[in-house]
């Protein structure tokens, strides 16, 4: 039912509109009303007043029936004395359109803004514009789309509202393949296509069936999948509705009234299409209302005569020094202040939006986006950063990672993720994993980089073969493993990393070594330069960045082992520098054997030390090591000769310095978990000839039973690490 914002545009009674004749109109209007509903027997006659329905949001479906039977090519209407007050007279002759009018009452909500039909006070009358002459008018209207393409932002706005209606969307395949709204669930499931009229449609579908056909108890596995009769009807014509209000071409065919309405007079089809044309305009106008507060509107004059728009003005250009990626600054019109860019206004412009749509403080504050200030007053988290969303297993955003714009102070940091809530537990999260399932189950390799820009500029490169992944704002976790590990098949693909070549980024690779080992044993590290992932597909583009992914690729365990020697380059031209470097990087790699490997090996030689030599410094033959090779995992032999290609030594002596660090640690658990520290002048200090010379012996060795053992007198220091004989040999054999 049309409502007038002030009470001269209604029409005033005189002394002889008596209480009788206002009444005798009412019912004159509704007996014409159900008549024209009455009549609506073909597909046409309900797809003409559902696109009247787009081009007028706001009247109710009565009143769209009555001006379709009246004037079926309107196209703005007003009272008679709005038209006067925009400067437009109406023509005398020219007859108004009537409609029930009612004023609003005091306290409605938006929810149900007008009044019904049946509520009606009054006949009112409407004018077309065509009836009226005068000046120009300028009417709002959306943003054109291009063709074959949606509005800008349209699906986004329309994923909000479905977020606002407390309903998750996801872009997938499933079961069945056709859209459909899980209600337990509480996701709206849209397949995957190129097709964005399709993606619309389906979406208005399904928040049609949101809005109107929700059922209060939602039995396990109830959908509107397949639907059928009046709820297909009521949600295909919001979707109709919807598409017309944005440009969007449909060619939808409906069923005729009669097919879901009835025949039969006595079941009443007239008021059962009221019914639900009030349940369509009302839902289609919840979605409008949203729609255009949230996507940007255009001026678009319309010519007194015809009512033919003309072109939209293009948007203004972007500032000069704008970067082209980076969105142009606009001033809002929730401003507290009316300075375009005011402080207080860009410190708490979400927060602001926010408390427009109905969210308390506490619910803002809850999901991170606001933080007290100095001055107890909320604030937002994130300002002037591009804002990308972190998704849980369901595909609802758990939280957000905002970047800085380029050329931000030093102070700024470049990331800022959302605090820790109920919902976003940083360690528990992958940045991008939930995008990803479709390709890693398509056996996809797994690239977990640094940041989440490199991770989309993995994904971008080479998209069927390879997906990117970050953490988000901390080290790898094996809870973030996990929940990889169930989207893939991880010792089937293995997992590279792409760290940078920094320090940061060789810390990183061995944190990441350790946690991803227990998961898959092909681990590899991309071999990346100077440059990041998301600078080399900036610079060189996806096939530069495509070529390294597949091509300069090396163990990750290659580049454990150049962390862990780097901290000894500066001591590798002193005498001992090599031997300490060496039994350092043996400790390491013996810790990040399996469990079960060290456990054998500490069967194999009996916890005791292996030696290479005898005590005259001869070579034995130790058929243990051979045994001991056999056991290890297939990227422990490449570390091995990796540290000994690196240091010097001969594989056997750096295979049997990690079996006798496996030895050391069951001695001593503890002491092989100690994580290596920066300052080496601490943990090695400078050793004087005789320790040097002393240390570089092995300890109690496992000598084979064919050596000759040689006796000391006692108190005389073995070669053997400074021991005395007597305390660190075995009795010789008996004869």
């Amino acid at each position: 039912m049309h409502e007038h914002a002030d009470a001269q545009s209604l029409p005033v009674p005189g002394p002889r509109d008596s209480e009788d004749d206002r009444q005798r109109k009412l019912a004159a209007l509704r007996t014409r009303l159900h008549e024209e509903a009455q009549a609506m027997r073909t597909p046409e006659d309900w797809a003409r007043c559902l696109r009247l329905v787009a081009r007028l949001p706001g009247e109710t479906f009565a009143n769209i029936l009555l001006i379709s039977a009246q004037r079926p090519g309107a196209t703005i209407l007003r009272g008679y004395d709005p038209w006067q007050a925009m400067g437009r007279q109406v023509s005398r002759q020219e007859q108004g359109i009537a409609i029930f009018s009612a004023v609003r009452r005091p306290g409605a909500g938006d929810r149900n803004p007008v009044p019904s039909w049946r509520d009606a006070e009054r006949v009112g009358y409407l004018w077309d514009l065509s009836q009226a002459s005068g000046p120009t008018v300028t009417a709002r209207s959306a943003t054109s789309p291009l063709p074959g393409r949606t509005p800008p932002g349209l699906c986004d706005a329309l994923y909000w509202l479905a977020r606002r209606e407390g309903f998750a969307v996801e872009r997938a395949h499933g079961c069945p393949e056709d859209d459909v709204t899980m209600w337990t669930a509480r996701r709206i499931r849209i397949p995957p296509g190129p097709d964005e009229y399709q993606i619309v449609w389906a979406l208005a579908h399904q928040l049609g069936h949101v809005l109107l056909h929700e059922p209060v108890s939602c039995p396990p596995g109830t959908t509107p999948s397949g639907c059928t009769g009046v709820p297909k009807t009521e949600a295909d014509s919001v979707a109709y509705v919807i598409c017309i209000r944005c440009g969007i071409p449909t060619a939808h065919q409906f069923p005729a009234p009669p097919a879901w309405a009835g025949r039969d007079l006595r079941a009443q089809p007239a008021g059962a299409i009221l019914a639900v044309g009030e349940r369509v305009t009302a839902a289609a106008a919840r979605i409008t209302r949203h729609l255009d507060h949230q996507l940007p509107v255009e001026q678009a004059s319309l010519l007194v005569r015809d009512g033919v728009e003309r072109t939209p003005a293009r948007p203004p250009p972007k500032p000069p020094g704008t970067p082209a990626s980076w969105p142009t600054p606009r001033s809002s019109s929730r401003a507290s202040s009316p300075a375009a860019g005011d402080r207080t206004t860009c410190i708490r412009a979400l927060t602001d939006h926010l408390r427009t749509l109905g969210h308390h403080d506490d619910a803002i504050q809850a999901a991170g986006l606001a933080r007290p200030s100095s001055r107890g007053t909320l604030i937002d988290h994130f300002r002037d950063r591009v804002m990308l969303p972190v998704l849980d297993e369901h595909g609802t955003p758990a939280g957000f990672i905002g970047r800085a714009r380029p050329g931000s102070r030093p102070e700024i940091p470049k990331y800022l993720n959302s605090p820790e809530t109920s919902t976003y537990r940083k360690g528990d999260l992958l940045f991008g994993l939930h995008q990803a399932r479709g390709a890693l189950a398509r056996d996809a390799v797994p690239v977990i980089a640094e940041g989440p820009f490199d991770a989309i500029a993995i994904t971008i490169a080479d998209p069927a073969q390879r997906v990117g992944l970050a953490p988000c704002g901390t080290a790898l976790t094996s809870q973030q493993i996990a929940a990889l590990a169930a989207v893939s098949d991880l010792p089937r693909t293995g997992v590279l990393t792409a760290f940078d070549n920094d320090e940061a980024g060789r810390k990183a690779a061995a944190r990441a070594y350790g946690i991803l080992r227990p998961a898959t044993a092909k681990l590899g590290s991309v071999l990346l330069a100077a440059k990041d992932p998301a600078e080399i597909l900036q610079r060189d583009g996806p096939a530069a960045l495509r070529t390294i992914l597949q091509d300069q690729i090396q163990p990750l365990s290659a580049m454990i082992i150049d962390a862990a020697i780097k901290p000894w380059e500066r001591q590798l031209q002193d005498t001992g520098g090599p031997l300490l470097a060496m039994r350092d990087v043996a400790k390491l790699i013996a810790h990040l054997l399996p469990p079960d490997t060290t456990t054998q090996i500490r069967q194999i030689t009996r916890d005791r030390e292996i030696g290479l030599t005898d005590d005259l410094l001869h070579p034995v033959d130790n058929p243990e090591l051979t045994e001991i090779a056999r056991l290890l995992p297939a990227d422990t032999p490449y570390q091995i000769m990796q540290v000994a290609d690196r240091l010097g030594f001969d594989v056997s002596e750096v295979l049997a310095e990690v079996a006798n660090a496996v030895t050391e640690d069951g001695r001593d658990p503890k002491g092989l978990r100690r994580i290596q520290r920066a300052d080496v002048e601490d943990r090695h200090p400078a050793c004087s000839p005789a320790q040097l010379t002393d240390s570089s012996f092995p300890k109690p060795f496992l000598v084979p039973q064919h050596c000759v053992w040689h006796t000391h007198p006692p108190g005389v220091t073995s070669p053997v690490r400074g021991n005395t004989a007597p305390s660190r040999r075995q009795a010789p054999p008996s004869t």
